[in-house]
């Protein structure tokens, strides 16, 4: 679908934002990415076989009609998996995080004994939803989930978001997003809005979810 450019509609954002909250305190409760490595990724369960999933989500772009922003998507598509490194064509429909990890993918180094930022899901991922160089304050952090897997969540980060479906759309603001993924490492929902969303303030927000069911 044709890219989106709103720069008029972005500007005004831009502006509001100036206003908004720069609160950037986490949620309590969050642990290491250690802990995540030992108690999470290490331990996940490779030998499910899917076919197929499911993706339902909404999606709202500052009011816009669903003519110009298709506002949900309810779908079934084909599952390739990608066990051994990040593959594009295996993720999620807004972010394009990763649909799942692995032991192998997670952390993958390169030719020079660094991590890939392009093969490692945790690195791909991380990417996806915070902009290291985006300010000081501006991290993610990771929450157990109670029946295994985490959370990944970013609170204010200041970052061009780029939203790839249904429609390509880059857009500025500050952010709060939260990606979950199960203990078995598929993706359960993704989730993003700018400060301050709100449904009764459409006009004056983008925000979107969509969870995800994976089917053999």
């Amino acid at each position: 679908m044709r890219k989106i450019k709103y720069f008029l509609l972005l500007l005004v954002f831009i502006v509001l934002c100036t206003g908004c909250s720069t609160e950037k305190k986490p949620m309590a409760g969050y642990v290491s990415e250690e802990v995540i490595l030992t108690d999470v990724i290490q331990k996940l369960d490779d030998s499910a076989t899917f076919s197929k999933y499911t993706c339902s989500g909404k999606l709202n772009y500052f009011g816009l009609s669903d003519l110009e922003v298709p506002q949900s998507i309810n779908s079934t598509f084909d599952f390739v998996d990608s066990k051994a490194e990040y593959n594009v064509e295996s993720s999620s429909y807004y972010l394009n995080v990763p649909l799942h990890l692995t032991k192998d993918n997670w952390l993958i180094k390169d030719a020079n004994g660094k991590y890939s930022s392009t093969k490692s899901t945790k690195l791909v991922l991380e990417s996806c939803i915070y902009q290291p160089n985006g300010g000081y304050l501006d991290r993610v952090y990771y929450y157990l989930r109670d029946d295994g897997g985490f959370y990944l969540r970013a609170f204010g980060v200041n970052k061009a978001l780029q939203i790839v479906n249904p429609s390509e759309i880059e857009c500025h603001g500050k952010w709060n997003v939260t990606i979950e993924y199960d203990k078995n490492g598929y993706l359960v929902s993704e989730a993003f809005e700018t400060i301050n969303a709100s449904w009764d303030d459409k006009a004056n927000s983008c925000f979107g979810s969509a969870t995800y069911t994976f089917k053999a």
